[in-house]
Formats: structure tokens, C-alpha cells, sequence
């Protein structure tokens, strides 16, 4: 990770650095704990230094408080069970990855690494949620611009999770919407 020089803490976070701000207070909170109290949660989160103080101080509070009071926050809270932060790492073949998606055309076996941010389980059933703060107009650019990540992410987490994903979610900060990122591709308006 690279730290600002002291000499920069007194300065606003950068967008980027909010956006990694919001990642790591998702990664980390107790999320029953921030629907309770989130200042509470986010004076938690940086005493325990899961994030520093300029992060906590600069938390948009609105957007997550939105984020624990809409249906999305109101899953989790009830979910079966919530992983964060899946890290994995997956060789694809050729055919494989075409099966995924038509445009994923390679001549060589093709490795992805990555990180899901959270997936829910609910009645045996998973549902990825990528969390985003992209600056966008619409969450149709959000899906469409990360549709064929989480496709990948769904077999992946299948086979790791050994559970159906019936479900990919963006979570858009910079909207504070829910975004459904659907298997087909949608047709342009």
C-alpha cells in the first residue's frame, strides 16, 4: 500500500483515496454494528486502525448510511451468511472463457486474479456484490463496463464456494444504488 507523506494528512483525501476508504470500511465494519451506530462503527473501525484517522474523518457517512437503510444492507443483515473479501486466483482455457462470454476470445489458457468484495448466501443460493465508486450517470455504465468481470467472478465463486450464484450486484456509492448486472447482454437503448 502506498501512505501520503505525513506532511499531506492534513489534506483532503484524494477521490481515489475515499474509494478505497469506502472498500475498506466495507471490508472490515461489523455491518450490524454501522445499521446500529455507524459513527460508532467508523470510530471502531479506526481506533482498532482498520482505517486512519483521515479516512474515518472523511467517510461519506450519507452514502453509507443509505447503503445500511436500503434493501441491499437490509440482505445482508438477514442473510444465511456473508463472505468479504474472496480473494482467488483461476487459469481459464480458451474454450472456457468463450463459454463465459463470446467477446473473452484467447488463444492460450488465461489467468484471473482477483478479489470478490462480498457474496451473500440465501437459501443455499450466493449473490456476488461488488461495491463501486466509479463517478458515473448511470448504473447501465456501471454494468455494462463491469459485466464481464463479474461473470468471471460468478464461475469462479461457484466452483469455490460450491453454491449457485443466482445473483450479481453492483453497489454504486457514487449512486447510492443497487445495480443488477444480468448474464445476457442487454440490447442498446
Amino acid at each position: 500500500f502506498v501512505r501520503r507523506p505525513k506532511s499531506l494528512t492534513a489534506q483532503q483525501l484524494s477521490p481515489a483515496e475515499r474509494g478505497i476508504a469506502a472498500h475498506k470500511f466495507m471490508q472490515f465494519a461489523d455491518f450490524a454494528g454501522a445499521s446500529a451506530n455507524l459513527e460508532e462503527e467508523i470510530l471502531r473501525l479506526r481506533d482498532q486502525g482498520f482505517i486512519t484517522p483521515e479516512e474515518a474523518r472523511e467517510v461519506d457517512r450519507r452514502t453509507l448510511a443509505r447503503f445500511f437503510e436500503g434493501q441491499l444492507g437490509r440482505r445482508i443483515a438477514q442473510a444465511d451468511a456473508v463472505y468479504r473479501e474472496i480473494r482467488f486466483l483461476r487459469e481459464f482455457s480458451p474454450g472456457e472463457l468463450v463459454q463465459i462470454d463470446p467477446a473473452l476470445r484467447v488463444e492460450s489458457a488465461t489467468v484471473v486474479q482477483g478479489v470478490a468484495d462480498c457474496v451473500l448466501v440465501e437459501q443455499g443460493q450466493g449473490t456476488i456484490i461488488d461495491y463501486k465508486t466509479d463517478q458515473v450517470k448511470s448504473g447501465e455504465e456501471l454494468a455494462r463496463r463491469y459485466r464481464t468481470q463479474l461473470l468471471l467472478y460468478q464461475k469462479i465463486l461457484e466452483d469455490y464456494l460450491d453454491l449457485p450464484i443466482r445473483e450479481m450486484v453492483i453497489y454504486s456509492f457514487a449512486l447510492s444504488q443497487e445495480v443488477p448486472v444480468r448474464k445476457e447482454i442487454p440490447a442498446d437503448p
